[in-house]
């Protein structure tokens, strides 16, 4: 374990400061892949994580499984690192070892202000509306976890992402024919057909 990753596990802020101002490797990971930012969300070390992103570290490593921080963070339950790393534009659609998204961990985990805070950042959900609602699950699915389905469908998303989905509703399912007849840049036509890509920067 690097000296910065010991400074992070033992919560001293301080010495996380002088080290990186010394020049130590910020995204050097121990022995399970994990680097200082990883370390740090685990352990909801939030003044420590937000000093590693503000010295520009690498947000959206993965650990030895295939864990982004901010997935670690969601597993772990911790609401304030996954906020810093969402402002920080953390990637909100990386996919962990078991393909799963960090809202769909969330989701399972049961971890509702997570859930709005990912939806609320803007990570896309397909079955927020139609899906969701049409799926053929059993009542006792339903019954157990009512609450998250609640939060899913309840929560506002950007207007960018509501207009996305008015538009593919409105084109129908000759989505893919009908958006390249649309008087737009080609970016934007990417962006409505979810090329995973245009996901990654705003518009």
């Amino acid at each position: 374990m690097s000296l910065l990753s010991l400074a992070v596990v033992n919560n001293q802020e301080e010495i996380v400061k002088t080290l990186l101002n010394k020049g130590a490797d910020m995204d050097k990971a121990n022995n399970n892949d994990d680097t200082p930012l990883h370390l740090a969300a685990q352990l909801g070390l939030s003044e420590i994580a937000a000093t590693l992103i503000s010295a520009d570290c690498n947000i959206n490593l993965y650990n030895g499984l295939r864990q982004s921080p901010l997935a670690v963070a969601v597993a772990a339950g911790q609401t304030a690192i996954v906020t810093l790393l969402i402002d920080a534009g953390a990637d909100l659609d990386a996919l962990d070892g078991e393909r799963r998204t960090p809202l769909i961990v969330a989701a399972q985990l049961q971890y509702l202000d997570i859930v709005k805070l990912l939806i609320m950042g803007g990570e896309d959900l397909m079955f927020r509306t139609q899906y969701a609602q049409d799926a053929n699950l059993s009542d006792a699915v339903l019954a157990k976890h009512a609450a998250v389905f609640t939060t899913v469908l309840s929560t506002p998303r950007g207007l960018q992402l509501e207009c996305r989905g008015v538009i593919r509703e409105t084109l129908g399912s000759q989505l893919l024919a009908n958006v390249q007849l649309l008087p737009l840049p080609s970016r934007l036509k990417d962006f409505i057909l979810m090329h995973k890509e245009l996901c990654m920067e705003p518009l």
